[in-house]
């Protein structure tokens, strides 16, 4: 998309008028090696073809867009993958936070096999695929990177396509649930309260279930005492007891009639 750059907010401590780069950027550690000195982050900062602001509700990009050349990750915000159906529908394919690439499925191919959506309002990093793919040739540790950084991706996939194919309709929930509290802890958020930055339709519709599903379970979980929530404010009560109901644990509305 053609947009003009936009203000870029900086990590704690960085200087005011600093420009925005890796080397200051918040989410590096989790989208960049950890064990690279900050005076070599210029290989990184060579790769980013531009920063902008996205809005909420705007497209990072769209199914069937071309490519060119271009790799994605999220300088903070929250965003959505989906693509379309054969009737139109929307399928929801991925959640996406600060320091996570978008684009990766992509590479390769001459256009975007789905379509991107910001949640929130999200600052993002535009990388150059092509630059990218030079530095890993020319160089052993991110040459390393890149392949751990695919590994990831393929990874990721695997766990979404196994999440969805297996177990009761709660123990997916109950795992989505957990992961997000891990992510958000991963971000130095609290794993135990967090704002959820998408719909319950759009859960269930990752999920393979209905909004009215997802509610109906986050009654269940209020009622075992798992969760309390609030419209999209979650609060984690109880952290083993949501663990073990993802394990295959009997329905909270069974453990509390026991």
């Amino acid at each position: 998309m053609n947009r003009p750059p936009s203000p870029i907010s900086l990590a704690p401590g960085a200087p005011a008028n600093a420009k925005p780069s890796c080397a200051n950027c918040a989410a590096r550690r989790l989208c960049l090696p950890s064990h690279v000195p900050l005076e070599d982050y210029g290989v990184f900062e060579r790769m980013v073809q531009r920063r902008y602001q996205l809005l909420r509700g705007e497209h990072l990009y769209q199914m069937n867009e071309p490519v060119h050349d271009r790799l994605y990750v999220l300088r903070s915000g929250h965003s959505k993958t989906y693509h379309l159906d054969s009737d139109g529908q929307q399928r929801v394919t991925g959640f996406q936070m600060s320091g996570e690439f978008l684009g990766l499925d992509a590479i390769g191919l001459r256009q975007q096999r789905g379509a991107a959506l910001a949640l929130t309002d999200c600052e993002v990093c535009e990388i150059s695929h092509r630059r990218l793919q030079q530095a890993a040739d020319q160089s052993v540790p991110v040459g390393a990177w890149l392949r751990t950084l695919l590994s990831k991706e393929l990874s990721r996939q695997q766990n979404a396509t196994q999440l969805l194919r297996g177990g009761r309709a709660e123990q997916k929930f109950a795992i989505f649930l957990l992961r997000l509290s891990w992510c958000f802890a991963e971000r130095g958020g609290m794993p135990d309260s967090f704002h959820l930055p998408m719909t319950r339709q759009e859960i269930g519709d990752y999920l393979g279930l209905t909004a009215a599903t997802i509610s109906r379970l986050l009654l269940q979980l209020k009622r075992a005492a798992c969760v309390d929530a609030c419209g999209r404010d979650i609060v984690v009560l109880d952290h083993a007891g949501l663990t073990a109901f993802a394990h295959g644990a009997a329905a909270p509305a069974q453990r509390q009639r026991a």
